[in-house]
Protein backbone atom coordinates (compact mmCIF):
# COMPACT_ATOMS: atom_id res chain seq x y z
CA UNK A 1 0.00 0.00 0.00
CA UNK A 2 2.71 2.37 0.99
CA UNK A 3 5.14 1.49 -2.32
CA UNK A 4 1.36 2.89 -4.45
CA UNK A 5 1.52 6.28 -2.53
CA UNK A 6 5.22 6.48 -3.09
CA UNK A 7 4.74 5.85 -7.51
CA UNK A 8 1.31 8.10 -7.33
CA UNK A 9 3.42 11.36 -5.44
CA UNK A 10 6.70 10.76 -7.61
CA UNK A 11 4.61 11.45 -11.26
CA UNK A 12 6.07 14.51 -12.75
CA UNK A 13 3.50 17.48 -12.52
CA UNK A 14 3.76 20.26 -15.96
CA UNK A 15 2.08 21.09 -18.97
CA UNK A 16 1.20 18.67 -21.71
CA UNK A 17 2.57 19.07 -25.65
CA UNK A 18 -1.20 19.81 -26.88
CA UNK A 19 -1.53 22.51 -23.49
CA UNK A 20 1.18 24.60 -24.77
CA UNK A 21 0.28 24.41 -28.32
CA UNK A 22 -3.11 25.77 -27.15
CA UNK A 23 -1.61 28.74 -25.50
CA UNK A 24 0.47 29.67 -28.26
CA UNK A 25 -2.06 29.39 -30.41
CA UNK A 26 -4.16 31.56 -28.44
CA UNK A 27 -1.69 34.08 -28.13
CA UNK A 28 -0.82 33.87 -31.78
CA UNK A 29 -4.67 34.57 -32.24
CA UNK A 30 -4.29 37.57 -29.89
CA UNK A 31 -1.60 38.82 -31.65
CA UNK A 32 -3.06 38.64 -35.11
CA UNK A 33 -5.92 41.14 -34.12
CA UNK A 34 -3.81 43.46 -32.26
CA UNK A 35 -0.95 44.44 -34.81
CA UNK A 36 -3.17 46.05 -37.73
CA UNK A 37 -4.99 48.39 -34.89
CA UNK A 38 -1.23 49.13 -33.41
CA UNK A 39 0.02 50.03 -37.09
CA UNK A 40 -3.13 52.03 -37.34
CA UNK A 41 -1.92 53.91 -34.24
CA UNK A 42 1.45 54.04 -35.01
CA UNK A 43 0.06 55.91 -37.97
CA UNK A 44 -2.35 58.23 -36.40
CA UNK A 45 -0.38 59.77 -34.08
CA UNK A 46 2.42 60.66 -37.30
CA UNK A 47 -0.28 61.83 -39.18
CA UNK A 48 -1.25 63.91 -35.88
CA UNK A 49 2.06 65.06 -35.17
CA UNK A 50 2.75 66.20 -38.96
CA UNK A 51 -0.48 68.29 -38.85
CA UNK A 52 0.76 70.06 -35.90
CA UNK A 53 3.97 70.96 -37.65
CA UNK A 54 2.47 72.27 -40.33
CA UNK A 55 -0.07 73.78 -38.89
CA UNK A 56 3.26 75.60 -37.35
CA UNK A 57 4.75 76.42 -40.50
CA UNK A 58 1.80 77.74 -41.94
CA UNK A 59 1.50 80.12 -38.91
CA UNK A 60 5.55 80.73 -38.87
CA UNK A 61 5.28 81.06 -42.67
CA UNK A 62 2.53 83.88 -42.08
CA UNK A 63 4.65 85.67 -39.42
CA UNK A 64 7.26 85.61 -41.74
CA UNK A 65 5.15 87.26 -44.58
CA UNK A 66 3.91 90.02 -42.12
CA UNK A 67 7.63 91.04 -41.15
CA UNK A 68 8.87 90.78 -44.78
CA UNK A 69 6.50 92.02 -46.79
CA UNK A 70 6.60 88.57 -48.62
CA UNK A 71 6.19 84.95 -48.43
CA UNK A 72 9.46 82.15 -48.06
CA UNK A 73 9.14 78.58 -48.46
CA UNK A 74 12.83 78.18 -46.83
CA UNK A 75 12.16 76.74 -43.46
CA UNK A 76 15.69 78.03 -42.77
CA UNK A 77 14.40 81.51 -42.84
CA UNK A 78 10.66 80.65 -40.50
CA UNK A 79 11.25 80.95 -36.72
CA UNK A 80 10.34 77.12 -36.57
CA UNK A 81 12.75 74.42 -35.54
CA UNK A 82 12.42 71.87 -37.67
CA UNK A 83 14.87 69.03 -38.04
CA UNK A 84 14.81 67.72 -41.22
CA UNK A 85 17.18 65.23 -42.82
CA UNK A 86 16.82 66.14 -46.74
CA UNK A 87 16.29 69.25 -48.48
CA UNK A 88 15.18 69.59 -52.30
CA UNK A 89 13.97 72.81 -54.36
CA UNK A 90 11.91 72.35 -57.12
CA UNK A 91 9.46 75.39 -58.55
CA UNK A 92 7.81 76.95 -56.78
CA UNK A 93 8.12 74.78 -53.45
CA UNK A 94 10.80 73.27 -51.23
CA UNK A 95 10.46 69.54 -50.05
CA UNK A 96 11.58 68.82 -46.45
CA UNK A 97 12.25 65.10 -45.11
CA UNK A 98 12.19 64.57 -41.44
CA UNK A 99 11.84 61.21 -39.36
CA UNK A 100 7.96 61.29 -39.54
CA UNK A 101 7.06 62.74 -42.62
CA UNK A 102 7.71 64.78 -45.92
CA UNK A 103 7.13 68.67 -45.73
CA UNK A 104 6.37 70.88 -48.75
CA UNK A 105 6.12 74.36 -48.27
CA UNK A 106 4.87 76.70 -51.14
CA UNK A 107 6.41 80.51 -52.03
CA UNK A 108 2.41 81.46 -52.10
CA UNK A 109 2.23 80.87 -48.35
CA UNK A 110 -0.75 79.02 -47.78
CA UNK A 111 -0.46 75.79 -48.26
CA UNK A 112 1.94 72.53 -46.81
CA UNK A 113 1.40 69.48 -48.70
CA UNK A 114 2.48 66.71 -45.84
CA UNK A 115 3.20 63.34 -47.17
CA UNK A 116 3.66 60.35 -44.59
CA UNK A 117 3.72 56.73 -46.62
CA UNK A 118 0.08 55.40 -46.81
CA UNK A 119 -1.14 59.05 -46.67
CA UNK A 120 -1.16 62.56 -48.12
CA UNK A 121 -2.19 65.96 -46.30
CA UNK A 122 -2.73 69.04 -47.66
CA UNK A 123 -2.95 72.11 -45.29
CA UNK A 124 -4.57 75.12 -46.44
CA UNK A 125 -5.19 78.30 -44.81
CA UNK A 126 -7.59 80.89 -45.86
CA UNK A 127 -8.45 83.71 -44.23
CA UNK A 128 -9.48 83.02 -40.91
CA UNK A 129 -10.41 79.36 -41.95
CA UNK A 130 -7.64 76.59 -41.33
CA UNK A 131 -8.45 73.45 -43.18
CA UNK A 132 -7.21 70.25 -44.82
CA UNK A 133 -7.63 67.03 -46.71
CA UNK A 134 -6.14 63.71 -46.12
CA UNK A 135 -5.87 61.41 -48.55
CA UNK A 136 -5.52 57.51 -47.66
CA UNK A 137 -4.22 55.21 -50.42
CA UNK A 138 -5.52 52.30 -51.33
CA UNK A 139 -7.84 50.96 -48.13
CA UNK A 140 -5.30 49.96 -45.84
CA UNK A 141 -3.93 51.85 -43.24
CA UNK A 142 -3.49 55.27 -45.02
CA UNK A 143 -7.08 55.35 -45.15
CA UNK A 144 -8.04 54.07 -41.98
CA UNK A 145 -5.42 56.93 -40.52
CA UNK A 146 -7.58 59.63 -42.82
CA UNK A 147 -10.61 58.65 -41.04
CA UNK A 148 -9.65 58.88 -37.56
CA UNK A 149 -8.70 62.69 -38.36
CA UNK A 150 -11.82 63.65 -40.07
CA UNK A 151 -14.99 63.10 -41.87
CA UNK A 152 -15.36 61.84 -45.45
CA UNK A 153 -15.76 64.32 -47.84
CA UNK A 154 -18.71 62.75 -50.11
CA UNK A 155 -18.60 62.67 -53.75
CA UNK A 156 -14.89 63.54 -53.26
CA UNK A 157 -12.18 61.03 -54.61
CA UNK A 158 -8.79 62.19 -55.84
CA UNK A 159 -6.82 61.71 -58.79
CA UNK A 160 -5.84 57.87 -57.99
CA UNK A 161 -9.69 57.48 -56.38
CA UNK A 162 -8.83 57.27 -53.34
CA UNK A 163 -11.26 58.66 -50.58
CA UNK A 164 -10.70 62.38 -49.08
CA UNK A 165 -11.53 63.15 -45.77
CA UNK A 166 -11.66 67.06 -44.43
CA UNK A 167 -9.50 67.88 -41.52
CA UNK A 168 -10.16 70.58 -39.05
CA UNK A 169 -6.82 72.60 -37.58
Amino acid sequence: MNLKINKSCSRQKGFTLIELLVVVLIIGVLASVALPQYQVSVEKSRAVRAVALGRALLDSQERYALANGTNTADIDELDVDIQYTTKSILSGKISYKTSNATFSLYTSGNACVIGGGDWAIDLYKRNASQTGVCYGYGRGIGERVCRALGPKVEGRTSSAGTAVYEIKY
